[in-house]
Parts: C-alpha cells; sequence; structure tokens
C-alpha cells in the first residue's frame, strides 16, 4: 500500500515538473523573439514567433493578439509583406486588432489599388479608436474613399471631425463635391463661396457658381416670358422687365466665372455657355468667336 501511494505521488511530481519545463519553453520561446526583434534579427524573431503561434494552435489554445502583432511586426520589418498581412489579418479576424494592424492593413490595401479592401481596414479603425494617432492620420484619406466609392454620406460624417483640413484646398473641394452628389446645393454655394475666396482659380467652385448664375438667369428668364405670353397686360409687362433686369445680373455673374474658367482651361464645354450667354445679350460677334469653339 505505502509503496502504491509512494509510485502515485512520484508520477504527480513528475507531471507536475514535465508541466513547469513547457510552460518555461513556451514562456523562454516568445521572449527569445522579443530579444531578436530588439536586435533588429527580424527573419529569427518571425520564426520563433510562428513557433510559439503553432504550438498554442496545436495544443487547442487561443493566440492573443498582441502574439499575432509581434509576429506581423516581424514580418513587416523583415520584408515579408505577405506573412505580414496574414498575421495581421488573424488579429483582425480574432477581434484583437490594434489601430496599427488596421493602419498598416490600410497602407498595403492603398499601395495595391484595393480600394474596396482598404476601406474595410479604415473604417473600423474610424469606428474603434478614433482617437488614435493612427485614425487621425488617415481620416482625410478615409474621407476621399468615401467619394471614390461613390459613398459621399462617409465623407460628409467625417467632416467635422477634421477641422484641421477645412482649409485645405483638395479636402475642401472633395466636401463641395461630397455635397453636389447628395443635392445639398444651400451648402454648395456656401463652400464654393468659401473655396473662392481661398483659391480663387479653384476649377470645380468656379464651375459651380458658373451654372449656379446661369440656371438662376435661364429659369427666371423662363418662367417670365410664360407668364407674360399667357398675359400679355401693362402689368405684366411692367413686372416682366423687373424680372430680366434681375435675369440679366445673374447672367453677367455667369458669365465672370465661366470667362475665367475659359481663360484656365478653354474647355468645349465652356465655350457653349459663353456662347448662350452673349447670344441672350445680342453680342452677334462674341457668340460667334465662341460658336467656332463648342466642338
Amino acid at each position: 500500500m505505502k509503496n502504491e501511494i509512494r509510485f502515485k505521488w512520484y508520477s504527480l511530481v513528475v507531471l507536475f515538473l514535465f508541466s513547469a519545463c513547457g510552460s518555461t519553453s513556451k514562456i523562454s520561446l516568445e521572449s527569445s523573439a522579443d530579444e531578436q526583434m530588439a536586435a533588429s534579427q527580424y527573419q529569427k524573431a518571425l520564426s520563433l514567433y510562428e513557433q510559439r503561434i503553432a504550438e498554442l494552435e496545436q495544443s487547442g489554445q487561443t493566440v492573443s493578439g498582441y502574439l499575432y502583432e509581434k509576429a506581423g511586426k516581424a514580418a513587416l520589418n523583415a520584408g515579408d509583406t505577405v506573412k505580414c498581412e496574414q498575421h495581421f489579418k488573424l488579429a483582425v479576424y480574432h477581434e484583437q486588432a490594434s489601430p496599427f494592424i488596421y493602419y498598416q492593413l490600410a497602407v498595403f490595401y492603398q499601395t495595391s489599388g484595393n480600394i474596396s479592401k482598404e476601406m474595410m481596414a479604415l473604417e473600423p479603425l474610424e469606428l474603434k479608436f478614433p482617437e488614435s494617432e493612427e485614425a487621425i492620420v488617415m481620416r482625410p484619406r478615409l474621407f476621399q474613399l468615401g467619394l471614390i466609392s461613390d459613398q459621399p454620406e462617409i465623407s460628409l460624417k467625417l467632416w467635422p471631425s477634421m477641422p484641421e483640413m477645412h482649409n485645405n484646398e483638395l479636402i475642401l473641394t472633395d466636401y463641395l463635391r461630397a455635397n453636389q452628389k447628395v443635392g445639398l446645393e444651400d451648402s454648395c454655394n456656401k463652400i464654393s463661396s468659401r473655396i473662392l475666396r481661398l483659391y480663387p482659380d479653384n476649377t470645380v467652385a468656379l464651375e459651380w457658381q458658373a451654372k449656379r448664375y446661369y440656371n438662376l438667369a435661364e429659369d427666371r428668364y423662363q418662367r417670365e416670358m410664360k407668364i407674360y405670353e399667357a398675359n400679355k397686360t401693362h402689368r405684366h409687362y411692367k413686372k416682366l422687365l423687373g424680372e430680366l433686369e434681375l435675369s440679366t445680373e445673374d447672367m453677367k455673374q455667369s458669365l465672370h466665372y465661366f470667362s475665367k474658367l475659359w481663360k484656365l482651361n478653354p474647355d468645349p464645354v465652356y465655350a457653349t455657355y459663353l456662347h448662350n450667354i452673349y447670344a441672350r445679350f445680342g453680342d452677334e460677334k462674341m457668340a460667334a468667336f465662341y460658336r467656332k469653339r463648342m466642338k
């Protein structure tokens, strides 16, 4: 009986020592990888991290996201972008990705021109870590991707959170485009005016104002002529003259903007508008000049 008890006790001690050695071995494996990273031996570090990950996976244990991140960073520093992406994606899959992981994945996908995947990296970065340095740096890019992917609502939602970019011509112009896409005309009027105060030669803002005043003038002209033709009284004629004066003033504003656009870029589209304006003013010489340049 005593021998049997001694045997069981001995077996338990051996099992405990074996388990402790195994645990120590695993901890040492990761520590060794950390040491190799610190020594800039990135390929060796990557190999050791992957060994540790394999051990955990084979034993059915959970691999922490930070370990995938360590392996990914080792691969990144070693120049192995394929393995870096694999490890970072696993961290995302296990919902343990840091801001840096989302940032780096977005960089990979931007480099490869994969817009949909780039957005899949940047949107959770913005959602989960809006105050992180990575999110702040990449916010203008996500803002632009909202337009590129025809999702202007993304850009409009981000605008208030990037005040440092509100005077940037490229971003401000994209903000105008986003408002155009969702049909916010009053906002477009204000934004385009702001752009032109800061950047007088901005063609997107110039076009908006040129077409805006052209349409105001043309719509007023057609509307009031129709009313007068339906009831040609002295009172309506007097009102018509007043409305035509307003229409002429709007058309002059349009002429100002289209003339500037023409100087910046003699596009046939601008020539068409300029022809119509001069024809409305009865200036046949200038109308003929632009008529020749409409095609």
